[in-house]
């Protein structure tokens, strides 16, 4: 059985870099640029992230989100980048499957949604064998609960993370001020949005 890893999660940074504790493995749940065009986040990476990406200890995983305009022009630099960045797909990362995915459900003209439908394929292809996802959408009744006091997760991605038998965590962000965590079942979500927050402190958790 493998070792626990003491993981550092973290969403909507919106370009703030915050200091990162003692950890095994660094996630972002996407929305790590600053608001602004993709020729603008183009340069504040190469200023900004690509220096704290390579002063960190514990590698990284992270997926975009929907205000990361140039992970949708430009997804070739943000794959240069110190850390494994993934795209609706599936990786080894200190010998845990862990399955990425910038999606969320549609609203405005932003990049990274899709309907239900789409979603739902997409989630299909999630390995059995996952024990870590990160997703930028939250699934439906977990940390989605928006201002308006709806539900802004994806049924599609709920009923499929409630299907993962090897899952142990969910991490994601998005509805910002949904940020919490809980466990449902043999798995622990979190959302992990630090926009409007004093201090964009990443939040631990242990991953069995």
């Amino acid at each position: 059985m493998a070792s626990p890893l003491r993981v550092a999660v973290v969403a909507d940074l919106h370009g703030r870099l915050p200091a990162v504790p003692p950890a095994d493995l660094l996630v972002v749940a996407g929305d790590f640029c600053p608001m602004g065009s993709a020729e603008r986040q183009r340069s504040w990476i190469e200023r900004e992230l690509r220096p704290w990406l390579e002063r960190q200890e514990a590698p990284v995983v992270a997926v975009a989100g929907n205000c990361d305009l140039v992970a949708a022009a430009d997804p070739e630099l943000v794959r240069s980048l110190r850390w494994t960045y993934l795209e609706d797909e599936a990786a080894e990362v200190l010998g845990r499957t862990v399955f990425g995915s910038p999606l969320a459900l549609p609203f405005g003209s932003w990049p990274f949604m899709a309907s239900e439908e789409r979603l739902a394929e997409v989630w299909a292809r999630i390995p059995e064998a996952t024990e870590l996802l990160v997703v930028h959408g939250p699934p439906h009744g977990l940390g989605d609960r928006a201002a308006s006091g709806a539900h802004a997760g994806s049924v599609t991605l709920r009923k499929r993370i409630d299907a993962l038998p090897s899952l142990r965590a969910v991490v994601f962000g998005h509805i910002h001020e949904a940020r919490g965590r809980g466990r449902v079942g043999g798995y622990e979500w979190v959302n992990a949005a630090v926009a409007g927050r004093d201090e964009a402190a990443p939040t631990l958790l242990e991953l069995s």
